[in-house]
């Protein structure tokens, strides 16, 4: 299992193996190559797991730094699903995030995910809802 986590180390291979994973899931589906190199520079980290050489999961975060850390994208690949993957980029983002003491760690994520997260000490809350145009 080898870790990435800086920009530095993505390479054309890592970007494709990242689309490949988001494939599946209906809100990543349609992004590009461009969109992902787009999405690996804007955003302010990640997390890249490879499994000799193929990316098996993947994680990201936007943050201020001081108030918002809010993790997004969250998957592992639907054939590694169950290896733990999911648990350790979890892991790794709450711990970068705890280095940086936000007030509010958050996410977003499908019903079905739900008791995945609150695992981690995630709850749900009452006073805020997802809103897109």
């Amino acid at each position: 299992m080898k870790i990435i986590t800086s920009k530095n180390e993505i390479t054309p291979t890592i970007i494709k193996g990242i689309q490949h994973i988001f494939k599946d899931e209906y809100w990543t589906k349609t992004r590009t190559l461009e969109d992902i190199k787009h999405l690996i520079h804007y955003t302010s980290g990640f997390i890249v797991i490879l499994k000799d050489e193929k990316v098996v999961a993947f994680g990201r975060y936007l943050t201020d730094y001081k108030f918002v850390f809010t993790i997004y994208d969250v998957i592992v690949d639907p054939e590694e699903r169950g290896s733990g993957y999911g648990k350790y980029v979890t892991k790794h983002l709450i711990s970068v995030a705890k280095e940086y003491n936000p007030q509010f760690i958050e996410l977003l994520c499908l019903d079905k995910n739900i008791p995945f997260y609150k695992r981690f000490g995630f709850k749900l809350t009452d006073d805020l809802n997802v809103m897109r145009m």
